[in-house]
């Protein structure tokens, strides 16, 4: 039963790294995305 607590931690902490990953290609699409659209309005006035 450990061993599969061990593995199955070790498969969640390469999970979490894809995941990682992936947020941050994501955020740099949704930056990049941003910018193309001028969104957000940055002007309240």
């Amino acid at each position: 039963m450990r061993l599969h607590r061990q593995l199955t931690e070790a498969a969640h902490a390469g999970q979490a790294d894809e995941e990682a990953e992936f947020l941050r290609q994501l955020t740099k699409r949704a930056a990049a995305w941003s910018d193309d659209h001028g969104y957000p309005p940055t002007t309240n006035t």
